[in-house]
């Protein structure tokens, strides 16, 4: 399941590699160094956004249950949870029971039993503070 995951990870950062690379005088693509792909240099949230996303209100919404989560498509910025617990887009939270951390995210659902995983966005991730290979144990609110 990690390979795949992985395959997913290093799909995602060529397509934003894609994008992000400037058109050479000759038309061809610029060829990133390993040190150039960062998770820093891939996340698209502003500081404001970063900053609204860790203003997390106690008790906003139910408890919808605990998911698995991997990371998303890093090309897609946001913050935001693609998760079976919804059945609508909404605005909800994730917590980390390790830490403590959290972070408010838009719920986009997918389809799949309760008890399948979720993909969470790399903004999230990083607000969270969990290792982006990691898949993560989350509980969600909304």
């Amino acid at each position: 399941m990690m390979v795949a995951g992985c395959a997913e990870i290093d799909a995602g950062i060529d397509r934003v590699l894609k994008r992000a690379q400037p058109a050479q005088a000759n038309g061809s693509q610029g060829v990133p160094t390993s040190s150039s792909v960062t998770p820093e240099t891939l996340d698209q949230a502003s500081v404001a956004e970063r900053a609204r996303a860790q203003q997390v209100s106690t008790g906003a919404g139910g408890r919808l249950g605990s998911t698995v989560a991997s990371l998303g498509d890093v090309a897609e910025p946001g913050f935001w949870l693609k998760t079976p617990l919804v059945s609508t887009a909404r605005d909800g939270q994730l917590r980390d029971p390790k830490t403590g951390a959290k972070v408010a995210v838009r719920l986009i659902p997918i389809n799949g039993p309760a008890t399948a995983g979720s993909r969470i966005s790399l903004s999230a991730m990083r607000a969270l503070e969990v290792n982006l290979a990691d898949l993560v144990t989350l509980e969600v609110t909304g």
